[in-house]
């Protein structure tokens, strides 16, 4: 008999504490990586009536109710990118609301580029990657294939983001993030952005438009 009610007590403690799990709400804090194939057809078709054939899609991410695309633009008569540019729009009921954008550099001669966008609602970090980077030391360039990037804050925190692409990236962040320097990693071969430019990222973070 007093095995009984000790099983019993036991099978009523399991069932209450599946229930507090069942309603735990889920934690959302981490905003959805990926973009739905309607959404990002219409930022596309957007893309292309707002700014042109030359200014091309290649990446795309969502921010909470945001949209940010990473867009090249290539140069006149061309297929080569003179820069890259992000876009961070807003679905409206009559499409979608630029509510700001910010180009930056190709890497070309160091191999890889880093420009940042700071709102008051979102950060995006957003560059390009190449197959290989050239040391200015020894005149040389290596051959590079990099996998992760560590965001080092100024406050001393640290992000780490992978790479989903062999040549270009974008990650949007949560605002008010102040971002001292940008470590690439693959394999063996460890690059920082600090090392191969003297701007500092937040200096010119601002929104261009």
């Amino acid at each position: 008999m007093r095995f009984s009610r000790i099983l019993c007590f036991l099978l009523a403690l399991l069932m209450t504490l599946g229930l507090v799990g069942c309603a735990s709400p889920r934690d959302n804090s981490t905003p959805p990586p990926s973009v739905g194939g309607d959404s990002l057809e219409l930022a596309s078709a957007w893309l292309s009536d707002t700014y042109g054939q030359d200014c091309v899609l290649l990446q795309s991410a969502a921010y909470g109710d945001e949209l940010v695309l990473l867009a090249g633009n290539r140069n006149p008569d061309t297929e080569a990118f003179g820069s890259l540019e992000v876009f961070v729009l807003e679905k409206g009921e009559d499409g979608f609301v630029l509510l700001a954008s910010k180009e930056g550099d190709m890497g070309i001669s160091a191999g890889f580029s880093a420009a940042v966008l700071a709102t008051d609602s979102i950060t995006v970090l957003f560059g390009d990657l190449t197959d290989s980077i050239f040391d200015f030391v020894s005149g040389q360039r290596f051959p590079a294939d990099f996998t992760q990037v560590t965001v080092e804050l100024r406050d001393g925190g640290t992000l780490d983001l992978p790479l989903t692409s062999e040549e270009d990236y974008v990650f949007p962040l949560e605002p008010g993030l102040d971002i001292a320097d940008v470590v690439f990693h693959g394999g063996e071969l460890t690059v920082r952005y600090s090392d191969f430019f003297g701007q500092d990222l937040m200096e010119s973070s601002a929104p261009d438009a």
